[in-house]
């Protein structure tokens, strides 16, 4: 048992080690440092600006690709969608409330509205309060972003 604990203290460690040196290796296109940490297992290339301005430049093909992806493996994303749900069960009853709400006719699609923070067209409600679902702000994809960003 001991060793075991010794073995998983070493691995992290070692990985610890690794991250500090991914995170400070230079952007492979801009020589930038400022990088997301690094995911289990994988090396990162390029630093956060220029992944945001690869998947804008790519945002069609990147868009197809996923939606290649969860088609032929159905049964994983109904299994991620289900964990997400049993582990956020009050967000996942808000965006139900929503989502019946505009069925309904009581609310407007959130791209018939226009963002709150910048007036560009909608394409999400945001939730400042889960526990009040119907209390929600239009909001563009750049400024929801923001404010998920700004709340950590």
């Amino acid at each position: 048992m001991q060793a075991k604990q010794l073995a998983n203290a070493k691995k992290k460690e070692a990985s610890s080690v690794t991250d500090e040196r991914i995170k400070n290796k230079p952007c492979v296109k801009c020589g930038g440092t400022n990088r997301y940490p690094a995911p289990a297992n994988r090396k990162i290339g390029q630093c956060i600006d220029c992944q945001k301005a690869r998947y804008k430049n790519n945002k069609e093909h990147i868009l197809e690709n996923v939606s290649k992806w969860q088609k032929e493996n159905k049964n994983k994303v109904r299994r991620i969608k289900s964990k997400w749900k049993k582990e956020n069960p009050e967000k996942s009853k808000a965006q139900y409330e929503v989502m019946y709400a505009i069925r309904k006719g009581n609310l407007l699609p959130a791209r018939e509205c226009a963002c709150l923070d910048c007036g560009a067209v909608a394409k999400d409600y945001h939730h400042e309060d889960y526990s009040k679902p119907l209390e929600v702000v239009p909001l563009c994809v750049l400024c929801h972003n923001a404010r998920h960003a700004n709340k950590k």
